[in-house]
């Protein structure tokens, strides 16, 4: 099977992706399932569930936005709201049997990323590491995050990341098909990673497109 993992859809405030069309870019590409893992939000994921059918499963998951930071919580079943407190955020993602994932934990270019304090704070509670994610700019980020994982036994993902279409299927994750969560974890131990780094340029379409956003918003408060 091949999984894409960490895909935004236009649900997030900086993705462009509508439903449909990821669909149709998904499967031109083989993908056979995808997480999507939208800023805050699981509308996306649950759109796709209806529109995608039995061509492609889904895996819904949410990137949330903590008061420490971003994690992402896969196999969800309720919507988690943001600014909650890490440990508040990890409990709702664990009592509905989800797994926590660390996305890009050492992205120096990222604001939103985990506050080092709360990534070992919650060591014991962490299932899976991003250790590569396309967006990266900085190749050396990833290999921290590699290096962390290896060092405290945690399972590796490799992300996409793909807030746009042409983003889709140069990064993703081949393994075993499984039935729940935690056979995901099984078989996400022996699987392979495949990654390829999008270029600099995709971060002036979702840049774009957060300044397109305040100031749309701001127009209509005035």
């Amino acid at each position: 099977m091949k999984l894409e993992f960490h895909v935004h859809t236009n649900y997030s405030n900086d993705g462009f992706s509508k439903v449909p069309d990821l669909k149709k870019s998904l499967m031109k590409k083989g993908i056979n399932i995808v997480a999507i893992s939208d800023h805050n939000t699981l509308k996306g994921a649950i759109e796709a569930e209806k529109v995608f059918g039995g061509d492609l499963r889904v895996i819904k998951c949410e990137e949330i936005k903590t008061q420490e930071g971003e994690i992402i919580g896969l196999f969800l079943s309720e919507e988690i709201p943001p600014l909650l407190p890490m440990d508040k955020t990890i409990r709702c993602i664990k009592d509905q049997g989800g797994l926590v994932c660390v996305p890009h934990p050492f992205d120096r270019m990222r604001k939103s990323k985990i506050h080092l304090d709360a990534l070992y704070r919650i060591i014991d509670d962490i299932d899976i590491v991003e250790v590569f994610n396309a967006r990266n700019i900085f190749s050396h980020d990833d290999n921290l995050a590699h290096d962390f994982a290896d060092k405290y036994g945690k399972l590796k993902i490799c992300g996409t990341d793909a807030h746009t279409l042409f983003e889709i299927g140069h990064t993703y994750v081949e393994l075993e098909d499984f039935k729940d969560p935690n056979g995901f974890l099984d078989n996400l131990n022996d699987a392979k990673l495949h990654f390829e780094r999008s270029g600099i340029y995709v971060h002036f379409f979702t840049k774009g497109k957060k300044y397109y956003n305040k100031l749309f918003r701001s127009k209509t408060n005035n």
